[in-house]
């Protein structure tokens, strides 16, 4: 291979491109919230709960979908990333070559499947009368779109090697706009009916998963699949690696969607709706932080292929006080003012949602601090103690979950409290210990660089917020946003006065300059 061809295939590891791009996935998250919050309010104010409840349940089957992508995804996407990184085209080749025999076998089973679930799915789940063919197609037509998305994969890492994630962005952002608009379309023009949440995103998803092949094929044309270049061997190291991406995925099911079927099979259409109501910015915060990781992980990959062991300690301590500053200053005003946003979202009769939020946002101040784990283990090649943590600790919650629903009749609440103690007890006890042993970083300097300066500006807010609910009654939205605004005020002016870096200050600082010179121009 000539030097120019060795030249152009090198991973750029560059701070601002990757802020860049996670700036761009967190802004395209934030237009994702607001569709599904007004999408929410819409429907619940028109449907009757049994309804609106097949929606949720339908989705946390679809949870499971991910541990056969898995399979192929983690491994193809790190491993084409590492080669690119060593100028190792031929390799990348072989990747691409190897695994996609198995993509297409595992796709054609998980569609044979899926679709034979969706038929039978009264005889699994608890489906209101009236209401089983619709969670059927619901179903279907899920498993159809990501049975396209496995097949597509390994011509769609091409944004990962580049580094593309803005135009990524882009096209999800497309893909959310389509999505509301032919939602929109058919809930006025047709009738109000859950059915369209899912014919709507299935129509979007479609168009989106096609472009992103095509685009990724033109950045990365050495993503090709040629048959003399299948290696078995490679093929079943690449599942290897992706098998415990499989196991982490059904960890992450366990965690996200056990909840929701729990309710669906042992409480009420209420206790599901309040559920779903009460974890949806959970979902959405811990979606952000996924997201906004994301770009990290090429430059992550690189660093350990070129041995940067003190570039990855710092990634990791960094990457842990940015999630909780992103997360938190949503999450404060959140659970201090959880009951009121629930009453004047959808009324008194959903308010075991606001203690679900209450208890899932609690646990971040501990679980997104150690946000970076997963990506540090997936970088260096060891996911297994990881995951296999993660499935027993989800394992023992799901019991919990089932005598707290089913014996006590706690419901929604039951639910959450169990999540809450999971996150808090694994990662003070197993998960955080681990991330700073693979990170190669001592306990003083995790408590120093990412827990004192990530959580000072939430501390300051909630003792403003406090006292803001302390003398005022906040009865309507403008008086919400009032407290929103100076808890909000408060959070930035600790973070901007008293935790920066120093390095992070002067970025900041040329970056207001370089904002000011173009204004005045």
């Amino acid at each position: 291979m000539a030097e120019t061809e060795k030249a152009k295939t090198t991973v750029v590891i560059d701070k601002r491109l990757v802020f860049i791009n996670s700036a761009s996935s967190i802004l395209a998250r934030l237009l994702n919230v607001f569709v599904l919050v007004w999408l929410y309010q819409y429907l619940l104010t028109r449907l009757p709960p049994d309804e609106f409840a097949i929606y949720p349940v339908v989705a946390a089957v679809m949870v499971f979908a991910p541990v056969f992508s898995s399979l192929f995804k983690t491994g193809v996407s790190r491993f084409v990333i590492e080669a690119y990184a060593r100028s190792d085209v031929d390799q990348v080749v072989r990747i691409v070559s190897s695994i996609l025999p198995v993509i297409v076998l595992v796709s054609a089973v998980f569609l044979a499947l899926g679709l034979a679930f969706s038929w039978h799915i009264d005889h699994v789940l608890t489906v209101p009368a009236g209401q089983t063919w619709d969670a059927g197609l619901m179903l279907g037509l899920l498993v159809t779109s990501f049975t396209l998305r496995m097949m597509l994969l390994p011509y769609s890492v091409g944004f990962h090697v580049r580094q593309r994630f803005v135009l990524l962005n882009l096209i999800e952002i497309g893909r959310d706009v389509l999505r509301m608009v032919l939602l929109l379309g058919l809930l006025i023009l047709v009738s109000p009916r859950v059915l369209w949440v899912v014919v709507a995103t299935v129509g979007a998803d479609v168009v989106s998963l096609v472009l992103i092949a095509v685009l990724s094929r033109r950045m990365l044309p050495i993503l090709r699949f040629n048959w003399s270049a299948f290696q078995w061997a490679l093929a079943r190291k690449l599942m290897s690696f992706g098998g415990w991406s499989s196991i982490g995925q059904i960890a992450n099911m366990l965690y996200v969607g056990s909840g929701a079927i729990v309710l669906n099979k042992l409480g009420t259409p209420l206790d599901v709706t309040n559920y779903h109501l009460g974890s949806v910015f959970n979902r959405q915060l811990q979606s952000v932080v996924t997201l906004a990781a994301v770009p990290v992980q090429p430059a992550l990959t690189a660093m350990h292929a070129t041995d940067e062991v003190r570039r990855l300690g710092n990634a990791y301590l960094r990457g842990g006080r940015y999630a909780l500053w992103a997360t938190m200053i949503v999450a404060t005003p959140l659970i201090i003012f959880s009951d009121v946003l629930i009453n004047l979202y959808v009324g008194d009769n959903f308010m075991d949602a606001a203690v679900v939020i209450t208890f899932l946002l609690a646990s971040y101040p501990i679980l997104q601090a150690n946000a970076m784990l997963p990506r540090i283990a997936t970088a260096i090649g060891r996911i297994g103690l990881f995951v296999s943590g993660s499935l027993a600790v989800n394992i023992i919650s799901l019991v919990i979950m089932i005598a707290l629903v089913g014996q006590y009749q706690l419901g929604a609440v039951g639910v959450a409290a169990t999540m809450f103690a999971s996150v808090v007890l694994s990662h003070s006890l197993f998960f955080v210990p681990l991330g700073l042993r693979l990170a190669d970083v001592r306990v003083a300097q995790f408590v120093a660089s990412t827990i004192v300066p990530g959580l000072m500006p939430a501390i300051a807010a909630t003792a403003v917020l406090l006292i803001y609910r302390l003398f005022v009654t906040p009865e309507s939205w403008l008086l919400v946003g009032i407290g929103v605004a100076v808890g909000g005020g408060t959070y930035l002016v600790a973070l901007l006065l008293f935790c920066l870096q120093p390095d992070e200050k002067r970025k900041l600082g040329e970056l207001f300059t370089r904002m000011a010179l173009r204004t005045r121009r």
